[in-house]
């Protein structure tokens, strides 16, 4: 095997991996029926004086804030915020535009790497004898 042949491998196989843990970072963050099933689970409702309606809404406006690189005033007219506190959240948008750029940036190469894989799996060159199996599964 060639030295850019490993090396194009390699590199596949890792933007591969941060594009799975990316994704499932924002699918997991962006996941608001969480929230909402944990407001009647963890009773939330009894510790703030607010309907469920209401909390949704400041809980809307938080993400939008943390999602959207546009906004970048947080104002919640419900929770009052300390400085540190607005850091916190300020800090925590850092981390979700870092998820989000990383998975912008992997994206392309794992679809590229897969491509790759999935031809040389059906020319039958790199895995041999391990004709279907997970491999299949994976895949196609």
């Amino acid at each position: 095997m060639k030295k850019s042949q490993v090396w194009f491998e390699r590199l596949g196989i890792c933007c591969l991996f941060l594009t799975f843990i990316s994704l499932a970072i924002a699918l997991s963050i962006n996941a608001r029926f969480i929230y909402v099933i944990d407001i009647d689970y963890l009773n939330i409702l009894d510790f703030v004086h607010l309907s469920k309606e209401r909390l949704l809404e400041n809980y809307d406006q938080l993400m939008a804030f943390l999602n959207r690189p546009w906004i970048t005033e947080l104002n919640l007219p419900d929770f009052p915020m300390s400085s540190n506190g607005r850091a916190h959240f300020y800090d925590v948008k850092k981390l979700f535009m870092l998820d989000y750029g990383v998975l912008l940036v992997t994206l392309v190469p794992s679809v590229m790497f897969v491509h790759h894989l999935k031809k040389v799996y059906a020319s039958g060159v790199w895995f041999g004898r391990l004709n279907g199996g997970w491999l299949h599964l994976l895949f196609y």
